[in-house]
């Protein structure tokens, strides 16, 4: 009788102990994704910044040649050339064609970062919120 209370609780202290474990991984996944998030806010924010002061600015070896903002969103964030999928881990793309603001469709490509950033809020945006992209000229236009 004592050893099968005995196996008991060691089942039941080894399922804990893996319960705990895996909250523990959970919660570390959870607080990475939110300082690479802060990170990257950071980063981009610092691009705009430079970008409007009329500096040339590279992100990662990419120049960085306008930016989009979304006031609904209370975002601006940097637009750099798409050169392939890396490029769009770092910042939003524009897509080979007409530069920004200028005649022509202009194609931007982000990623929908489950923490907001990016494009990941693009859900929240409702018929008639503007759009502006400025482009390296600094030449501005909402649409």
């Amino acid at each position: 009788m004592k050893k099968k209370k005995t196996s008991k609780n060691l089942k039941l202290k080894i399922l804990v102990v893996i319960l705990v474990i895996l909250i523990l991984m959970l919660l570390g996944v959870f607080l990475y994704d939110k300082i690479m998030a802060m990170r990257m806010t950071a980063s981009l924010t610092e691009a705009v910044y430079e970008f409007h002061q009329g500096e040339y600015v590279y992100l990662d070896g990419h120049r960085v040649i306008g930016t989009i903002r979304i006031d609904r969103l209370e975002f601006e964030y940097p637009i750099i050339l798409y050169t392939g999928d890396d490029a769009l881990e770092i910042a939003i793309c524009k897509y080979p064609g007409p530069d920004i603001n200028e005649l022509g469709n202009v194609s931007l490509l982000g990623h929908n970062m489950r923490t907001g950033i990016l494009f990941g809020s693009l859900h929240q945006l409702s018929n008639g919120d503007v759009v502006v992209l400025t482009n390296s000229r600094r030449r501005s236009n909402g649409i």
